[in-house]
């Protein structure tokens, strides 16, 4: 037992006189963590207390005759190009089914295990690094991805640290350096980790989808593509200097760690070096902390060395992702950062990003206020007017509806054009009788006066905004629900051909739209919703049945006229091959046509549901002042062209007469 402590058991005795000489001891008293903000709250022994130490005296990066060399040393490692990943290696590289999407799933179930290991942000940030770098230089498969990311996360967990290991290698026997690294396997270990996991427990967290000889070769050739250069700085790294240097508090130090952990989410900011990340993180969480005062200051603009118009760009960038315009069907992180205390900067998605945009051209400009900042640029047609303010509606959080057309005199050219709330005006209700059911469908309307006008020139060329109202009487859509807006709901051509494929073949609709949906990374991404594609299908097979109806009709004409020499028809198309008209008469039709012809009457009062055609049948009176048939035809379009080609066609059949 040389060598340990006595612990042989103590006497009740002895336990009652060192009760009577220590005291009694202080209670405990269970408070809950907000009631908590000061040290100086909790109970303490009486003694010497020790001398309070700066804030990050212990962390050498901030010691004031350093920081600024270390800072260049950082700049200058973060630019190597053997350090970082290509900014369009998606593109560029050979990728087999790996697209930007299934890269942000994949960073976000890394951020899943980083939290169940209780991994340092350090470590997260140097994983995600080594799958780009890895990525833009060598392909991978993509069922390969998620091994790519567990052997990133071990080799990020396991970075060597120990550097006295490193001076025995230089100075003894590279034997004796073996012999220690075997007896003593945490050296290799980087500092910050605790016990960070080892290669069975990946194995087990991937439900043993890889074995361990298949993460440990994966390791190995994630090493010799990076070059064993695996020491790069991230923006979490330059995220702890530049909160420092501008002196933040503990809401924004939090914000500002969500969004750079946000930032891994987004293969756009591979773009940005990290620095240049973390300080528009900082801008960011400064402005979303405090909207009154300007995020940017002098201080950091020097620290950072970026102005606020250097960072325009990836603020962008990062306020998509904040306020879940991107990725909103990731939550790995958005959960991690669910917190009680500041469970107010979870709200954080009520930003006008207009007024963000003024603090690019205006650095060190009080320029935030509660006026409205928004500006309209002139337009060139009617249709770039309407996706105009359809994209800032959707922003915003309202549904358009298109109002009346203003003509120029004697004239069929636009002179304005207005679109409003969907919500504008009041519904007008009608009385019903007793008998009717009374039915009556949910009144959204509220009388909302938002609304915007447009001018045109007479050439039609320029579209100026003359009016703009930007007040609502009404709650706005919440992020998450944009996506259901009707304006903002259409199906491209491209998925338009998938769902009438997929049906064509037997798949459900449900089925094809959740297939649209895992594509684009969820329902909020794919533009419509899943309504929208029952209608489509259903239109499309409408069409169908009408075309298939029509194909009927001719065959059933082709084959009357063959069984009977006397029986005429004929077919009116449109530019599309579509029927839009046929006309017939038989033989006892002719007949008596000659007999009764001299007075004929046309109406075209009768029409079909269904097909939508007007039904214009030739009548006659025979020698009993009966009602005979003498032809008939179907239009779609009762104009001057139908009219004319029905007549040339019966008195074409008749023999002109």
């Amino acid at each position: 037992m040389a060598g340990k402590e006595n612990v042989a058991p103590a006497s009740a005795s002895k336990k009652r006189a060192a009760f009577a000489i220590i005291g009694s001891p202080l209670k405990r008293h269970r408070r809950p963590l907000a009631e908590l903000p000061l040290l100086s709250n909790i109970a303490q022994k009486q003694g010497k207390r020790p001398g309070k130490q700066p804030a990050g005296e212990d962390d050498p990066q901030l010691c004031v005759p350093y920081a600024a060399d270390i800072l260049s040393y950082l700049r200058f490692r973060e630019a190597e190009e053997k350090r970082r990943p290509l900014v369009d290696y998606m593109e560029t590289v050979q990728m087999k089914n790996v697209s930007a999407s299934m890269r942000g799933i994949l960073v976000d179930w890394l951020v899943e295990v980083a939290e169940e290991y209780k991994l340092v942000a350090d470590s997260l940030f140097l994983a995600i690094s080594y799958v780009d770098r890895f990525l833009s230089r060598n392909p991978i498969e993509k069922k390969k991805l998620q091994l790519l990311g567990v052997s990133c996360i071990l080799i990020a967990s396991l970075v060597p640290f120990n550097f006295f290991f490193f001076f025995l290698f230089f100075f003894f026997f590279f034997f004796f350096f073996f012999l220690i690294m075997i007896l003593n396997p945490w050296c290799c270990r980087k500092y910050e980790e605790i016990e960070p996991p080892n290669v069975e427990e990946l194995c087990y967290i991937t439900d043993n989808t890889y074995t361990k000889k298949e993460v440990v070769e994966m390791e190995a050739r994630i090493l010799k593509v990076l070059n064993f250069e695996i020491g790069n700085p991230t923006a979490n790294t330059f995220l702890r200097n530049f909160m420092q240097a501008g002196g933040e508090n503990q809401k924004t130090e939090f914000l500002a760690s969500y969004l750079a952990e946000l930032s891994l989410l987004d293969y756009e900011c591979i773009r940005f070096l990290p620095s240049m990340v973390a300080a528009s993180v900082v801008f960011l969480a400064r402005f979303t902390v405090n909207t009154k005062t300007h995020p940017w200051n002098s201080r950091l603009q020097q620290y950072t060395g970026y102005s606020s118009s250097d960072l325009k760009d990836c603020i962008h960038v990062l306020h998509d992702l904040q306020t879940k315009r991107k990725f909103s069907s990731l939550t790995a992180i958005r959960d991690k950062y669910k917190h009680s205390k500041v469970i107010s900067l979870i709200v954080l998605f009520t930003l006008k990003f207009q007024i963000m945009q003024e603090s690019y051209e205006k650095p060190g400009v009080d320029s935030f206020s509660n006026k409205s900042t928004v500006s309209f640029p002139i337009v060139h047609s009617e249709e770039e007017a309407y996706s105009m303010y359809c994209d800032y509606a959707h922003k915003t959080g309202f549904s358009v509806r298109k109002q009346n057309i203003i003509y120029w005199a004697h004239t069929r050219f636009i002179k304005g054009r207005g679109y409003s709330c969907a919500k504008a005006g009041l519904k007008v209700s009608k009385p019903l009788r007793d008998e009717q059911q009374k039915y009556r469908k949910l009144d959204t309307h509220t009388d909302c006066l938002a609304c915007i006008y447009f001018n045109a020139n007479k050439e039609g060329k320029d579209w100026e905004v003359t009016k703009f109202v930007e007040e609502h009487n009404h709650p706005l859509a919440s992020e998450n629900d944009r996506h259901l807006l009707r304006s903002h709901r259409s199906i491209s051509t491209v998925q338009a051909s998938l769902l009438k494929n997929m049906t064509g073949v037997g798949i459900r609709i449900t089925d094809a739209y959740n297939f649209l949906a895992d594509e684009v990374g969820g329902v909020e991404n794919v533009g419509f919703c899943k309504s929208d594609a029952y209608n489509f299908v259903q239109r499309e097979r409408r069409a169908l049945i009408d075309s298939g109806d029509a194909s009927s009709l001719s065959k059933v004409l082709q084959d009357r006229q063959s069984e009977d020499n006397m029986f005429s028809y004929d077919i009116l198309t449109d530019e599309m091959n579509r029927l839009i008209g046929f006309l017939w008469i038989d033989d006892h039709s002719k007949i008596d046509y000659d007999c009764f012809g001299d007075v004929i009457v046309f109406d075209t009062t009768y029409r079909l549901n269904k097909y939508n055609l007007a039904c214009a049948p030739f009548i006659a009176v025979n020698h009993h002042w009966q009602n005979i048939f003498v032809g008939g035809a179907f239009i779609a379009t009762e104009t001057i062209e139908s009219f004319c080609w029905v007549f040339e066609t019966f008195l074409r059949f008749v023999g002109g007469k």
